[in-house]
């Protein structure tokens, strides 16, 4: 069965939002007069939803009350913020020249995902975004990327899922959908050894030789 579609994570996957995530991520815990965490441990939760992100950065204090201040602070910085990748929009016309569908399935808000690929002029490279508020379950339960095929009208089979994450790595691995690990995130090469991903690469360029070597 040969792929039909590439589906991505969003944040280190396409996008560099480091900045702005640290920022909205220090910001709600200073306002509860909680420590702040190094880049590198706030970094380190890419991928995960914003209170399980927040029961690591911080247990015990109010995850709802700690997202809903993230939410203020990232409705101001996140889409100016953001930076996507500069070889996203060659290597996505490139899929598009290949027949490939297109889409993301990230735990970062559609709507902010839509304004900061539109931003960019990428909007409408995507045919299927489904992001936070889409799901009941975050990744690295399956549903995300299971609605995403199911949106698309593919199987499991024959979607490939790239993502910078060992969360995005499980969620594939739950959905049964063949996983390519990209090395822009926090995430070692060493760290994705246990799920199996079909290929290692450092961008996104990378992916598009995997896809043809299957749809052969």
């Amino acid at each position: 069965m040969g792929f039909r579609c590439v589906l991505f994570d969003f944040d280190f996957t396409l996008a560099d939002s480091s900045d702005p995530l640290c920022e909205c991520v220090r910001h709600a815990l200073a306002a509860v007069g909680r420590p702040t965490p190094t880049d590198y441990e706030i970094l380190r939760t890419a991928g995960l939803s914003l209170p399980e992100t927040f029961r690591r950065l911080a247990p015990g204090c109010d995850q709802g009350l700690l997202t809903t201040l993230f939410m203020e602070k990232a409705d101001e910085i996140m889409v100016d913020g953001t930076k996507v990748y500069k070889e996203v929009p060659a290597a996505l016309d490139s899929f598009k020249a290949a027949g490939m569908m297109t889409g993301i399935v990230s735990t970062k808000l559609r709507r902010r995902i839509e304004r900061i690929l539109d931003k960019h002029g990428l909007l409408r490279a995507f045919d299927v975004i489904v992001g936070a508020e889409d799901v009941v379950r975050h990744k690295p339960a399956p549903d995300a990327l299971l609605r995403a095929m199911s949106l698309l009208h593919v199987e499991p089979g024959e979607a490939l899922y790239a993502g910078d994450s060992v969360v995005d790595a499980e969620a594939a691995r739950r959905a049964g959908v063949p996983f390519c690990a990209v090395l822009h995130g926090m995430t070692c090469r060493e760290e994705f050894t246990p799920y199996s991903p079909v290929s290692i690469v450092s961008d996104v360029r990378e992916i598009l030789p995997i896809l043809a070597r299957r749809s052969a």
